[in-house]
């Protein structure tokens, strides 16, 4: 894959009304809606690289961003649920109080932590979201837009850079807020760049604190 073009989805219910993320699945606020039409003018209009494929986590919040950047790229949206956010198991539909309380105690190695009951561990997250990655690549998919969520998308990059081990997965993170676009590129002969990560430039129109 040359062009992988990540968008995190606008700002969710979850983000302002005290419920969890993860697998709790609430829609765009008006803002997350207002974001993901932002982002969708930019990807029609001033994105570098034309798309062939739109992927989406089929999570509601995902899935509402994805349809409207689909509106405007004429590209038709493939939900897959291997681009889900990481498995939240019981805690799915509460709040962060109530999650608080099913919190298990942490245990080492951290990526293998399961902090809910029907949980996933961060490496459960990994090798979900790297599958879908490695078929993505089998079925020779050149440029693609995925619309996914914060954790997943962490798990994407550090895919796309053959990033595995361990200590890096543990400790790698990145920063990618609502609707941030982040550009990744791989040249012919392997070598791998990252030219945009956690881009909100195109959001100041609406008048998002940058």
């Amino acid at each position: 894959m040359r062009n992988l073009i990540l968008v995190r989805h606008g700002q969710s219910a979850h983000h302002v009304n005290g419920m969890t993320g993860g697998w709790t699945d609430l829609p765009l606020t008006d803002l997350g809606r207002a974001e993901a039409v932002a982002t969708a003018w930019f990807l029609a209009e001033q994105a570098s690289v034309s798309p062939q494929s739109l992927l989406s986590s089929d999570l509601a919040r995902a899935r509402q961003t994805a349809e409207i950047i689909s509106a405007a790229i004429g590209l038709p949206v493939e939900p897959l649920p291997g681009l889900r956010e990481l498995n939240n198991g019981d805690a799915a539909g509460r709040t962060t109080a109530e999650a608080a309380d099913l919190e298990r105690p942490r245990t080492l190695p951290a990526l293998d932590w399961i902090p809910y009951p029907g949980a996933e561990s961060w490496r459960m997250l990994y090798d979900r979201v790297a599958a879908v990655y490695d078929d993505l690549q089998t079925q020779g998919r050149d440029t693609c837009i995925v619309v996914s969520h914060a954790n997943a998308m962490i798990c994407l990059i550090n895919r796309f850079l053959g990033l595995t081990d361990d200590a890096t997965l543990t400790n790698l993170m990145y920063n990618l807020r609502p609707c941030s676009i982040s550009h990744l590129r791989a040249d012919p002969d392997g070598a791998r760049h990252v030219l945009r990560l956690n881009d909100v430039s195109h959001l100041a129109a609406i008048g998002r604190l940058l």
